[in-house]
């Protein structure tokens, strides 16, 4: 006999985002008014025009953006469910500073790396929902002192850490583009269509190897 095996249902996306919502107010609300803040939910999306514009969970449609904002007297931030690829995010200031610094850049740059929720893209699954609303919420009243307090240096150590992975993925980017314009390129080689040889070698003309600068140098020699 074939055993059926049981299969994860998706639940619908106005579900979860009301799940969220729920989940999110309920974590953060009791925690902002405590320190004397306030806490508000607003849930956007994409209309035909390309233009946000508020909605319901039952009529949300295509590109969303579900908030929770929070604001106390030490600290202001969002938790945040949406985008295109279904990520939960929270991000936190101190007060009179700029919002642009997520949770775990500042867990990173104070050492507890292990306290927020790391894998919280393409966020699916009911449970899922809940577990790292609740795990975000959890670090954020962990982190919320050091986070107000934070000196300068810290705010230091993120900028350096977030520049540092942006040059490696735009390192990654720019020698993915080199492999696919060099296979390319040797294409065109093999027809001897000089011409886009040297198109296509030229654009990644600072990433070539001595022996694709040589193919480069034979097909310019080819033109003249």
């Amino acid at each position: 006999m074939t055993k059926s095996r049981a299969k994860t249902v998706q639940p619908p996306l106005g579900e979860l985002v009301e799940l969220f919502l729920r989940e999110a107010s309920a974590a953060l609300h009791p925690w902002a008014l405590a320190h004397g803040g306030t806490c508000a939910t607003k849930l956007t999306h994409a209309n035909a025009q390309g233009r946000f514009e508020a909605t319901t969970p039952d009529a949300l449609h295509g590109f969303f953006l579900a908030e929770v904002e929070f604001r106390t007297t030490s600290l202001i931030g969002e938790l945040s469910y949406g985008d295109r690829e279904l990520f939960i995010n929270t991000v936190v200031s101190p007060f009179g500073r700029p919002l642009r610094h997520g949770l775990w850049e500042w867990a990173d740059a104070v050492g507890e790396h292990t306290i927020p929720p790391r894998e919280t893209q393409w966020v699916t699954q009911a449970d899922r929902v809940s577990d790292i609303v609740r795990g975000m919420a959890g670090a954020l009243t962990k982190l919320a002192d050091v986070i107000a307090t934070a000196e300068d240096t810290v705010v230091a150590r993120m900028t350096a850490a977030r520049a540092k992975v942006r040059a490696e993925q735009d390192a990654l980017w720019r020698e993915a583009e080199h492999s696919g314009t060099v296979r390319l390129a040797d294409a065109a080689f093999r027809a001897r269509d000089w011409p886009r040889v040297v198109e296509l070698l030229t654009s990644v003309h600072d990433l070539l190897s001595p022996a694709e600068m040589a193919k480069l140098r034979y097909a310019e020699a080819q033109l003249r």
